[in-house]
């Protein structure tokens, strides 16, 4: 069974990489306002990027 990944601490400044796709298009999502973007959404836009699932 997968444990189930608590939202509560992805901070911007946090820039490692999510723990899958769901994840990273979350913290898209969560972290869409950040302007400059900030690492937690570069981490995200860099994963999807890596796996084919951003554009």
């Amino acid at each position: 069974m997968t444990a189930r990944r608590s939202w509560v601490e992805d901070y911007c400044e946090d820039g490692n990489m999510p723990a899958d796709s769901e994840h990273a298009r979350g913290l898209m999502k969560l972290h869409a306002s950040c302007t400059p973007p900030c690492p937690r959404k570069l981490s995200a836009e860099r994963y999807l990027r890596e796996h084919g699932l951003y554009h």
